[in-house]
């Protein structure tokens, strides 16, 4: 139960890493996560570790679940979001330092890394690779709604029926999304890569 869940939050690849999940999961614990992603391999490694569990951990997000974090929502069945979280997929990024070889050796290892991303969210949502990479490049988040009609969450927790503000003015609107975009461009400065790849 939510009550029980364990919630973790913070960097994949040093906050959250396998070490650090598995007992829990092995103990039966729900997991809550909050996360903007983190190291790319360490995702790909926790996914790995709790699929061949074959348990199918409650894994729920309260907050965000960006980049290498969908890597972990995606590892289970038994996933979901809150009503007002988000999800964020992108391509893969890296850090080199070399010469023209050495970028296009980290090109073509990107590339790989991206269509495997890919290839995980397809199966996952059905949908064909291209529309994937096309969201994929857009790099926008996805509200609650959006996750699960896509399959990254198979259901909306604490949903509610939306209220119908009529008396709101023209001006109280454009308020209120000019502060959501201000928002919303803090955090995906904060998201820019940290890692090597991420």
């Amino acid at each position: 139960s939510l009550h029980d869940a364990l919630p973790i939050w913070g960097d994949v690849g040093f906050d959250i890493t396998t070490n650090v999940l598995l007992p829990y999961i092995n103990s039966g614990k729900d997991i809550i996560l909050d996360t903007f992603g983190g190291d790319l391999w360490e995702g790909w490694k926790i996914h790995d570790a709790i699929k061949m569990l074959g348990s199918n951990p409650s894994i729920g997000v309260i907050g965000t679940c960006a980049s290498s974090g969908m890597q972990i929502l995606l590892s289970t069945e038994n996933r979901w979001i809150s009503k007002n979280s988000r999800t964020l997929i992108h391509n893969p990024w890296a850090f080199e330092v070399g010469d023209d070889e050495v970028m296009k050796k980290a090109s073509e290892s990107l590339e790989k890394d991206k269509m495997q991303l890919a290839n995980l969210y397809s199966i996952v949502s059905g949908k064909q690779t291209d529309e994937i990479l096309s969201l994929m490049k857009k790099e926008i988040f996805l509200d609650a709604d959006e996750t699960v009609e896509l399959g990254f969450a198979k259901e909306i927790k604490g949903n509610y029926a939306p209220i119908n503000n009529l008396d709101m003015t023209n001006e109280e609107v454009k308020e209120k999304m000019n502060g959501f975009e201000k928002v919303l461009n803090k955090i995906v400065n904060y998201i820019k890569p940290k890692n090597l790849v991420i």
